[in-house]
């Protein structure tokens, strides 16, 4: 029989960007609304430990024009094309002033996900805030420093994938706040903590997420 293939074409605009991080001293109801409003363009690394707290924030700004030279330190001296769902690897300015989450023996790691709409962020950051300092103090920390590593990201629905945990949150189009994790395995005590609050506030888990065991030890 004859086989029918169907191709539908859509317009997916192309942007220059330039990516650029700024440090902020708390994950507060502004820091994740200014990120939020920029629509998919930046990711959060809420870096808490047991008495403070640094968020490291990566933006995509957009550029007109041409790879043009920043006068920002903070900021890449060039642009990158940006179809607004490539990922972006973290510069490594930043890297360098996370604590690290993994070492190079951790073969096994685990990672979580945990999507909210963006009116429920901010009190899921109090929450976890006092939830996952509650369990460093009562248990072990991560790795350098003793502190806790969350990644903070934000993305929009889309009606093509009606299934994903997005889509669970918010309107077609709506941004969401989405709350991630990955550490080595066995998860530390904070881990158990992030889950359980994020999970009683009605956050989405991501499918696929969680242990991520290497074959060859």
């Amino acid at each position: 029989g004859a086989v029918v293939t169907r191709v539908v074409l859509r317009h997916a605009p192309l942007e220059r960007v330039r990516r650029r991080f700024v440090v902020e001293p708390a994950l507060d109801e502004r820091v994740l609304r200014t990120a939020a409003a920029v629509r998919g363009h930046a990711w959060l690394h809420w870096v808490l430990d047991r008495a403070d707290e640094t968020v490291h924030a990566l933006f995509l700004d957009r550029v007109d024009g041409g790879p043009d030279a920043s006068d920002d330190d903070n900021a890449s001296d060039s642009s990158e094309v940006y179809d607004g769902r490539n990922f972006f690897p973290y510069p490594r300015a930043l890297l360098d002033r996370l604590p690290r989450t993994t070492s190079d023996d951790d073969n096994d790691t685990y990672s979580a996900e945990y999507a909210l709409g963006l009116e429920a962020a901010a009190t899921a950051a109090s929450e976890l805030r006092t939830a996952v300092r509650a369990s460093l103090v009562e248990g072990d920390g991560d790795l350098d420093e003793g502190a806790a590593v969350i990644e903070v990201k934000f993305v929009r629905g889309s009606p093509h994938a009606p299934r994903t945990a997005v889509n669970h949150c918010a309107a077609v189009d709506a941004v969401v706040a989405c709350f991630n994790i990955y550490v080595p395995c066995p998860p530390r005590r904070w881990v158990e903590a992030f889950e359980a609050t994020l999970r009683r506030l009605g956050g989405v888990a991501h499918f696929g997420k969680g242990p991520q065991v290497t074959v060859a030890r």
